[in-house]
């Protein structure tokens, strides 16, 4: 399976979400392809300082990484797009609206698809970190990784 995380700059949240699926998925064995773009990113940026320090104090690698621009031909080529916000899933929808089905956000994919839910609540949201303290990189990582473990069982059942 391909999956593609996506969040507006690509340098903060889904490095983060890409990162925690990548080894979730080699610990389980799921064979698993994780990448990430972002809504409005440039190409070729480095992950944010913050966001590498708070993946290596969990015992993650952040390098490599370079930030890419969400086309799509990116979402064309995942089974499945996570969004880190509302915000991302509504623009990642519009650059491929034959493909609604699989773009959801990362929290909406932890929910069992026989349960009625809100869809378009703000929880299903991960605030961003970016221009605050360390503590909300913290937090943000936090939630990505409370999210990724929500995500996986229903992931590997089948949305």
């Amino acid at each position: 399976m391909k999956i593609l995380v996506v969040c507006t700059g690509n340098i903060c949240r889904s490095p983060i979400a890409q990162r925690m699926l990548e080894q979730r998925s080699s610990e389980l064995g799921l064979g698993w392809t994780v990448s990430s773009a972002g809504t409005r990113a440039m190409n070729g940026h480095d992950m944010h300082p913050e966001s590498a320090r708070a993946l290596r104090a969990l015992g993650l690698d952040p390098l490599p990484f370079a930030s890419r621009f969400l086309t799509p031909p990116l979402i064309a080529d995942s089974d499945l797009v996570l969004c880190l916000a509302r915000d991302h899933r509504a623009a990642a929808r519009q650059l491929a609206p034959i493909r609604w089905r699989t773009i959801i956000t990362l929290r909406e994919a932890g929910l069992d698809p026989a349960v009625s839910a809100d869809r378009n609540a703000a929880s299903l949201d991960i605030a961003d970190p970016l221009g605050k303290p360390a503590a909300e990189f913290d937090r943000a990582a936090a939630e990505i990784a409370e999210a990724v473990d929500a995500a996986i069982p229903v992931i590997t059942r089948g949305l």
